[in-house]
């Protein structure tokens, strides 16, 4: 059960031949974009993750999944 209406346009976000994340719990909108461009820098799934929720205060509410298309 979803915590937010419309959730299918919050939570999934992808990009051909980059990767894939989405964000859900407490969703936090800015993971999508930002991922994606992280990704497109050619970062690994892991680093992303590392390095959206270091700056994020509200981390331990979130979930947070992140494929990359390596």
């Amino acid at each position: 059960q979803s915590k937010f209406i419309s959730v299918g346009a919050v939570v999934p976000w992808a990009a051909a031949k980059v990767g894939a994340l989405a964000t859900q719990a407490y969703a936090n909108v800015t993971y999508g974009p930002r991922g994606l461009d992280l990704l497109r820098e050619g970062r690994s799934a892991e680093e992303v993750v590392r390095t959206l929720v270091a700056s994020d205060d509200r981390r331990d509410h979130r979930q947070l999944g992140v494929v990359d298309a390596r």
